[in-house]
Formats: C-alpha cells, structure tokens, sequence
C-alpha cells in the first residue's frame, strides 16, 4: 500500500521528540550507539517524506514517487513518463527496487555510478524537464527547511543556533538512504530457493531449467539475485544491444542511440542497461523505451532473436542489427516451453513489492552518511 504522507510525519516527528530526548542522556558507549541508531532511523524517515513530497517539483504536483510508485514496484505504468511541465521523457521509468546491488544507474550512461548523482538529471535536467528545479532550487530548499516538520528533524540531525538549511547534496543523500533500504527478494522464487518445494508451480520449475540452460542463455546476462546486470560483471557486458531495431546501419530512433551517445564506439549503438526482471508484472511497459507492452511482447524478441519494426519513422529489422549481442538469436520455443518460461519469470514477482515492515533499515548502510 501506498505511504500515508501525513502518517510519515507524525511518525516523523515522534521520532524526532525520542532523538531529542536522547541528548540529555549520559555518553557511555551503548546511549551512543542507540543514540546512532535513532539517528539514523530520523535519517531514513525523512528521506521517506522527501520521497513522497511533491514540493519538490518546480509545479509542486509530482514528487519522486510519482514515476517511482510503490504500488508498481517504483515504476509507474507508463511507456515514457511525463514530467513535471509535461514534457515526456524519453525513456521508460526504471524500477528502484535493489539498486543497492547495481553500480550503473542509468539506462546508457556508465558514468553515473552514484545514487546522488542520478538525481541530478531528475531533480535539475532540463532535456527533458522532469521535476523542473533548474534555476528554482534556491527557493525549493527555503520552503523545505522552513517546513515545521522538517526543520525539526533537521535540528535533531544538524544541530545549531537558528536551525539548520537544507542544502542539495544533503537532500540527495537522505533520499539515497530511503532508496537504498527498497529491497525486493521475497518472490515465490526465492521462498523456493530457501527450501520451500511448493512456493512455485512445475512448470514453472521447468522454466527455470530452461532460463539457466545453455540453450536458452538467459542468465548470462540476467544473473541472480537480482537477474539484471550483476555488479562484478564488466562494464561493457552490463550494457547490451538486444535487436529491437535496425534503422540503417544498426542505427536506433536518433534522440536515443543508447551507451553510443557517451562513448561515441560505434558498436555501443543501441546498448542500453540490462535490466532486472524481478516484478515483471508490476513494471510494465517494457524495454529502454517502454515499447513492448506486455511480456509475450517482450519475449517475442527474445524468441525471435530480435525485432522487425515494420510500421513508423524507425522501420528496419533489428534481428540483423550488425551491432546485436552475440547471445540474441533465434530460439526454438514450443507452447508448453515458452509457458514454462513465462511462469518462472512470474514467480520472481514480489508479492508485496512495499511494506514498511518489509523495508528494514540497513543501520551499517545508513551510518556514515552525513
């Protein structure tokens, strides 16, 4: 279920009158390890509020979770999203879910290895224009810091005469501490892998034999745990072409030639982030840019060994796209195979993608933060 905004700050100031009681306590060695924990708890409650606040965009009508909604797995449906000026992004909203364990957090750039710098483009981007701070920042952090609630907590955490002024990089970094706490490994699947024989189907134990099988391929680059890019892998293996087109010679929609774009290698065209397939029926519209709407959509490619867009400005067939993995080509799939496959990769579904009680604070995450 969707957070309760006005929960969360009742939460958050009780939280902040316990933090304050904390301070007239002596300084032995377990008051200031509880003291930490308090203050960390403070930390990840008002990164939550953040989250959830639409003052944060320049209309205030969208907050982060807006494109990132809890009850779509930090998705948000949409095929491109729109932004706070109504200006569609060009790419499909990424799930937040497990992006702890990535260390590329975006579709095609791999200089982006840190959750605070991503939000820059979010937060101040201007191609397109998502939350629309550029040149409105200064008064964003006022009406933040002035915010009864909030100027509180910040009292609690940044102590001083006259309280304490948001800054940019500390709003980013509470933000990063709520993110990283959204953790999603409780899937049939993995009740399975922990000893549950029945928590999926035989069929869908089947298709697990084939995701895993040299035939298939499928978990050379979708590894476990979170059957996306793992993070040891290099990062060129991180990114891939999967054939969805082929305008010219290997060419992609020319306002999105993917890693292309920040390499300039001409066979990085069209790579773009693997993604995780955990919460596949929550995080619909799939692909880079949203373009298959449902998973057989998406797995035709895989089957296919790529794409023919036949229709539209971006006509060729990406299933001889010069520039496509090695590992995409045509698979052989009879009916019950492909149904196999398409309940293994159901049952990495979370059942309850958002829980407060499911989001437990990583204390050793949190702590050394600010």
């Amino acid at each position: 279920m969707p957070v309760d905004y006005r929960k969360s700050v009742l939460l958050l100031i009780l939280l902040i009158g316990s933090v304050a009681a904390l301070y007239g306590w002596t300084s032995d060695a377990e008051h200031t390890q509880t003291t930490q924990k308090e203050l960390d708890s403070l930390r990840y409650m008002l990164g939550e509020s953040l989250f959830f606040d639409k003052r944060l965009s320049v209309t205030g009508t969208k907050s982060c979770a807006t494109c990132h909604n809890p009850e779509l797995a930090f998705t948000d449906g949409y095929r491109k999203s729109p932004g706070a000026l109504a200006d569609l992004h060009f790419r499909n909203t990424p799930t937040l879910l497990n992006v702890s364990r990535q260390n590329y957090l975006n579709w095609a750039n791999p200089d982006v290895v840190s959750l605070t710098d991503q939000m820059d483009g979010p937060l101040f981007g201007t191609q397109p224009i998502e939350m629309g701070l550029a040149k409105k920042d200064t008064a964003i952090l006022t009406k933040l810091s002035s915010n009864p609630s909030y100027a509180s907590a910040l009292q609690a955490l940044f102590p001083q005469p006259g309280g304490h002024r948001l800054n940019w990089e500390e709003v980013k970094a509470l933000l990063a501490v709520y993110v990283r706490t959204l953790n999603s490994f409780a899937s049939p699947y993995d009740l399975y892998k922990t000893g549950d024989r029945n928590a999926i189907s035989s069929s869908a134990r089947a298709g697990e034999q084939l995701f895993f099988s040299a035939a298939y391929g499928c978990s050379n680059c979708h590894r476990p745990p979170t059957f996306g890019a793992d993070s040891t892998m290099p990062m060129q293996e991180q990114f891939a072409n999967v054939g969805l087109y082929n305008h010219g010679d290997g060419n992609y929609p020319a306002e999105d030639q993917g890693l292309y774009q920040v390499t300039r290698r001409v066979e990085d065209k069209g790579k773009f982030k693997i993604p995780t397939l955990r919460n596949l029926q929550y995080t619909v519209p799939y692909f880079h840019d949203g373009s298959a709407a449902d998973l057989g959509e998406a797995l035709a490619v895989f089957e296919q060994g790529g794409r023919n867009v036949t229709y539209g400005p971006w006509q060729g067939d990406g299933r001889k796209n010069s520039f496509k993995h090695a590992l995409i080509r045509p698979v052989k799939m009879n009916t019950q195979e492909k149904q196999a496959l398409l309940d293994f990769l159901q049952s990495l579904n979370d059942t309850i993608t958002y829980s407060p009680k499911r989001l437990a604070i990583p204390h050793e995450e949190i702590s050394g933060m600010f």
